[in-house]
């Protein structure tokens, strides 16, 4: 009867953490930086590029000094869902890059579509419906 106890408690010890650890990586990583906690004053600059589709296609610029503030208070409104593989997120056409560059000296590159890539990673949009035009005015 302790040889059978033993065997159980053995085997929950060993199946919760394979199970903590499949369910975070299921879940997938965080961001590397929450978005919700952008702080709008500490954005320095922002640099916007990115590729139209056709010949001559590529533009950059820099979004105005008096739109930094509405811009990140546009970010501050994004929900992200789950991490997505970067093959199923990468699509085919246009596409725009906000590379963010805030007072401490830190850089994030964002790029806001069907999935939100944050940094290095992609995630799942959950607002982009709400939130496409809005991004779309700068």
């Amino acid at each position: 009867m302790e040889e059978k106890r033993r065997r159980i408690w053995t085997a929950i010890l060993i199946i919760v953490p394979v199970m903590l650890v499949f369910c975070t990586i299921w879940r997938g990583q965080p961001p590397e930086m929450d978005l919700a906690r952008i702080d709008p004053e500490e954005i320095e600059e922002i640099y916007c590029s990115g590729y139209t589709g056709g010949e001559n296609g590529a533009f950059s610029y820099y979004i105005p000094e008096e739109e930094r503030e509405e811009f990140g208070e546009l970010l501050n409104r994004v929900r992200l869902g789950r991490q997505v593989r970067e093959e199923r997120a990468l699509t085919t056409g246009a596409v725009k890059y906000y590379t963010l560059y805030f007072e401490d000296g830190r850089s994030l590159e964002i790029s806001p579509g069907i999935y939100f890539k944050v940094g290095g990673r992609y995630y799942e949009f959950e607002n982009q419906d709400e939130l496409r035009e809005e991004f779309l005015r700068f």
